[in-house]
């Protein structure tokens, strides 16, 4: 039976010293039974809040990993766009340098055309004035063929010596013209190695250059757009 506050004086004077006594004691009953529960409640409370303070430092630890994982990747992104900006730099410049190449290249291979085309065309001025001059040797031959007849045996000796003489230099002649179309005929074929030789590096430049644009050219396409 828990004690009654409201009770006045004259009431509590009325009843006895045991029930005094026994009241009292059941109040500190109650109240040690309600400290015994606050005690529990607080204890109880201060685990939750232990529990939840552990997870607090979790999560900042977890920000802070998060944090700097974030840091990483905007660092890591602009590492990406710069090296984006300069491979674009260097592909724009590796293509001017393609189209300045096949440009020169266009320009060498038509001056060495050019250079082939002045060589054959003299070449056959060569064979032709060659061939004239063997006509004319014959012709000369031939001609001389009944005057040594006619003639008696001195001036035969002296004929035959001045005959020997011209043959000699026509022969000379002839064999410099030989001489000069085979110098003419190497000239010719070096220039025609050349002239393949730039050709397949310009085609080759031309294949680099649309490689970096993304556009492959066709086998042979880079010597045809050189050669037209």
């Amino acid at each position: 039976m828990a004690l009654n506050n409201n009770m006045s004086e004259e009431d509590l004077a009325k009843l006895g010293v045991k029930e005094l006594v026994r009241r009292v004691r059941a109040a500190e009953a109650e109240k040690l039974k309600l400290l015994q529960e606050h005690s529990n409640a607080m204890k109880e409370i201060n685990k939750r809040l232990h529990v939840h303070l552990l997870e607090i430092r979790g999560l900042k630890e977890v920000n802070r990993k998060l944090s700097d994982d974030n840091q990483e990747l905007r660092d890591l992104c602009c590492f990406l766009d710069d090296d984006r900006q300069k491979s674009r730099k260097l592909a724009r410049e590796w293509q001017r340098f393609g189209r300045y190449t096949a440009q020169v290249m266009r320009s060498e291979v038509a001056t060495y055309q050019e250079k082939l085309r002045e060589l054959e065309a003299r070449q056959r001025a060569l064979v032709a004035q060659n061939s004239e001059l063997k006509e004319l040797c014959i012709l000369l031959d031939e001609e001389r063929a009944p005057l040594r007849r006619d003639q008696g045996d001195g001036a035969h000796s002296d004929e035959m010596a001045s005959e020997g003489s011209g043959d000699r230099d026509n022969a000379d002649y002839v064999r410099r013209l030989e001489e000069r179309i085979r110098v003419l005929e190497e000239e010719k074929r070096l220039l025609a190695q050349r002239v393949e030789r730039k050709a397949a590096e310009g085609e080759k430049e031309d294949a680099e250059e649309y490689g970096v644009s993304g556009l492959l050219a066709t086998p042979h396409e880079g010597t045809r757009r050189l050669l037209c």
